[in-house]
């Protein structure tokens, strides 16, 4: 049995949908899935275990785009691609180029409640975990299920796609930033539950200075061509993105069989 941890990314998130098809087609079993960011949407989906719902999701996630944002500024922020690294700079650089301080997420909210099951998701047996960052509490926060309150399972996974291109999330007073400015794929999380055999599925190529892990078996599945930008969640690019997911996983769990 795995544990599976998901890389935040944006519209790169479509990639870990073909991951999750392979693994389904190569019978690769999973006890824990967490995620960062997209991660988290994506895991919230596997855990549902209804993959013509992820693929729906995705289908349709650049018409929803749109609809939250209006279609020209959907279509400028798609193509824009941002300079600055850190929230404040996002935020700065998001009213010098689109005249606007953050876009209103709600609709996209009241989606995430119509399609995030919580009762299935509560009463699998598999470990769910996110990462999001309090602004109240000026701190990072990784979180299992069975640390969210009840009925408020979809708006956490919503403050962990928070991007400050958005504008914040606010949950019982509280408000959110995106975990990837805290923690950009969380492993650790699964490694702190005893999970000893992870797999990693990155929406970036992993940089030699990350974390090693001792005494955990990782394998991890990381993109060989680009992805694309961020923002730029048109359905040509998710179904490109699919594929690759897919033949990665599968190139992946080739090697490690050919090499034992």
């Amino acid at each position: 049995m795995y544990g599976i941890a998901l890389e935040g990314g944006g519209a790169k998130g479509a990639y870990q949908l073909g991951a999750w098809k392979a693994l389904n087609e190569l019978g690769i079993e999973y006890n824990g899935i967490v995620g960062t960011s997209i991660g988290t949407i994506n895991a919230a989906l596997m855990i549902q275990s209804d993959i013509d719902i992820a693929y729906n999701v995705w289908n349709n996630m650049g018409f929803s785009a749109s609809k939250n944002m209006g279609g020209e500024l959907a279509a400028k922020m798609a193509s824009h691609e941002f300079n600055s690294r850190d929230p404040i700079g996002l935020k700065n650089e998001m009213k010098e180029v689109f005249g606007t301080d953050g876009i209103d997420i709600t609709a996209f909210k009241n989606e995430m409640k119509k399609t995030i099951n919580e009762k299935a998701i509560r009463e699998s047996k598999i470990d769910f975990g996110l990462v999001t960052i309090s602004l109240k509490q000026q701190r990072g926060l990784e979180l299992f299920k069975e640390d969210i309150p009840e009925g408020r399972l979809s708006d956490y996974i919503v403050a962990s796609c928070c991007l400050p291109v958005f504008k914040s999330i606010e949950i019982d007073g509280d408000y959110f930033l995106d975990g990837s400015y805290y923690n950009q794929i969380p492993t650790n999380m699964l490694i702190k539950k005893g999970y000893k055999n992870i797999i990693e599925i990155r929406l970036y190529p992993p940089k030699p200075e990350q974390i090693q892990y001792s005494d955990v078996n990782i394998i991890t599945v990381y993109p060989k061509e680009y992805l694309g930008k961020t923002l730029d969640f048109s359905k040509e690019l998710a179904l490109k993105n699919i594929e690759r997911g897919y033949r990665d996983t599968i190139d992946t769990f080739k090697e490690l069989i050919n090499n034992n």
